[in-house]
């Protein structure tokens, strides 16, 4: 059996980290990679920090923390640029809120991040 780690991460995604928040509070992305993940499509609501209500519309299990407010979208980054640089822009979605999980021993890590629907372009 594969490390938790790397488990069942069979699907490709591009993934835009946050480099900064400016002033206004909008993220900065840096530029996109492709990672492997596994995505599932949910459909649950949690609380943020500040109390208020968020949809969350898909979970991903990655090999790395994916920081809060970075992008993600379903495909490869080569898939992206095929379809004009906007993809399907309403399945690009945004980090909301991000998991660990170790393993019994404490030496491996598994990440997971909730995402919910970007309203933005990247």
């Amino acid at each position: 059996m594969p490390p938790i780690e790397t488990a069942h991460r069979n699907q490709d995604a591009v993934y835009w980290p946050v480099l900064s928040v400016d002033f206004y509070g909008e993220y900065t992305h840096s530029v996109p990679e492709d990672i492997k993940v596994r995505w599932e499509w949910v459909h649950k609501e949690r609380l943020d920090p500040k109390g208020i209500t968020i949809a969350i519309d898909a979970e991903v299990v990655a090999n790395k923390v994916l920081a809060e407010g970075s992008l993600l979208w379903l495909g490869t980054y080569e898939s992206w640029l095929a379809t004009g640089s906007s993809g399907d822009a309403t399945k690009l979605m945004q980090v909301s809120g991000h998991d660990e999980l170790k393993d019994i021993k404490g030496r491996s890590t598994r990440h997971t991040a909730e995402l919910m629907r970007y309203k933005g372009g990247p």
